[in-house]
């Protein structure tokens, strides 16, 4: 079983496995966590397809044997959890995204604390947050639904934007 500290862990690596620039802070990490929880959360995270290794030319190191980690397929967890307003991109993927989250036990406790630990480590997060706030402020009230319906793990009704976001989101594919 997942221990919410493991989630924890694993969101906040998994946060600074998307861009190369974020990637410095993965070794700030594996010093604080120890190598032993470094390598389980890693293992955890390439288990559920959150973070992959490169097949070809892997940037191989002595901290990263099989390589440098890189968004997995089911990385929209991660962008879920720290980039909310994303979320409309994912639309078509909602079920999916849903299970996931149910399958990790995020609850939105353990957002808020990582969001506030990651805040800590990368200083441009908290900007980047509340330009994410103000987006989804900025939708129909159907809409913000989503997010909430996302996070409860006692949901079990049909997740799905308004009609207008759909077709405006089908749209733009």
């Amino acid at each position: 079983m997942l221990s919410p500290d493991i989630l924890r862990k694993a969101l906040v690596v998994a946060y600074f496995c998307e861009h190369s620039s974020k990637r410095k802070k993965l070794d700030d990490l594996r010093k604080k966590m120890g190598e032993s929880t470094f390598q389980k959360v890693l293992n955890l995270l390439e288990k559920l397809s959150v973070i992959e290794y490169p097949a070809e030319y892997p940037t191989i190191s002595k901290n990263f044997p099989k390589g440098v980690p890189y968004p997995g397929t089911n990385y929209i967890a991660v962008r879920f959890i720290f980039f909310p307003s994303w979320v409309q991109s994912y639309m078509h993927q909602l079920r999916e995204l849903k299970t996931l989250l149910k399958k990790l036990r995020v609850t939105i406790k353990i957002v808020r604390e990582v969001r506030e630990e990651v805040s800590k480590l990368d200083t441009k997060y908290r900007t980047q947050l509340r330009a994410q706030v103000e987006a989804i402020n900025s939708w129909r009230a159907e809409d913000k639904k989503v997010i909430e319906h996302l996070l409860n793990p006692g949901f079990r009704g049909k997740i799905k934007f308004s009609e207008s976001t759909r077709f405006w989101e089908n749209a733009n594919w």
